[in-house]
């Protein structure tokens, strides 16, 4: 929405010039042929004179107008660029970023004959979570796919761990091979990251084992009310 906004405002910018400079070219030759050319005033100068000093001075004028008009948008917008790039500056040294403390092979199972109601992948002791980037990371949800089951916490810390152990839950919906494991958070100006790992699904006799495949960050823009 803002590159759109963007371009709205330098297209409409552009416009309202053209017919500044339109009007003024269709107005200046009719002013002076109303009030040098048919006029009764007498004059030392003659009419081809005049029209010659008022088309060279309203010419500089028109110029030098929209000399300063350009200038003054190109420094508005100037500033506006370097405010923007003062901000994501600012934002880039908050950013926190969270991940395992170690390239666990094995996050957690879910043993499917003793729980036939509750698909739900029970993460081993010890996975911890690890803020490695510049700044707090907070509102942290940890999901599966899209489900509505969360794992949450308030706020984790530079380098803070926050520890997965058996008493965290999380439903893992239909049974398939691959999972994404989401770990959703945000920085101190609301901007969402989401650390995810794709979950490998290793079927065994009576449960299924879920390890770490892969790994990637994706930062989320925050919608603006």
């Amino acid at each position: 929405m803002k590159f759109i906004d963007k371009l709205l405002y330098k297209k409409s910018f552009s416009l309202i010039i053209t017919i500044i400079i339109v009007f003024i070219i269709i107005l200046i030759p009719l002013l002076l042929n109303t009030v040098i050319i048919n006029n009764n005033l007498y004059s030392k100068a003659s009419n081809d004179g005049w029209a010659s000093f008022f088309g060279g001075y309203i010419g500089a004028l028109v110029s030098g107008s929209v000399t300063l008009i350009t200038v003054t948008w190109t420094i508005g917008e100037t500033r506006r660029i370097q405010e923007v790039n003062k901000k994501d500056t600012e934002k880039r040294s908050v950013m926190p970023y969270l991940l395992f403390e170690e390239n666990y092979e094995e996050v957690g199972s879910f043993n499917y004959k003793t729980n036939k109601i509750e698909k739900k992948l029970m993460f081993y002791g010890g996975r911890n979570l690890v803020n490695y980037g510049r700044g707090v990371a907070r509102n942290i949800k940890i999901y599966i796919d899209d489900n509505e089951d969360k794992i949450e916490t308030p706020i984790i810390l530079l380098n803070q761990k926050f520890e997965l152990s058996n008493v965290h839950k999380l439903d893992i919906g239909e049974i398939k091979d691959k999972y994404d494991l989401n770990i959703e958070y945000q920085n101190i100006y609301g901007d969402k990251y989401i650390s995810k790992y794709i979950l490998e699904a290793i079927k065994g006799s009576d449960y299924i084992k879920f390890n770490i495949k892969e790994l990637y960050i994706n930062e989320v823009k925050v919608i603006e009310d």
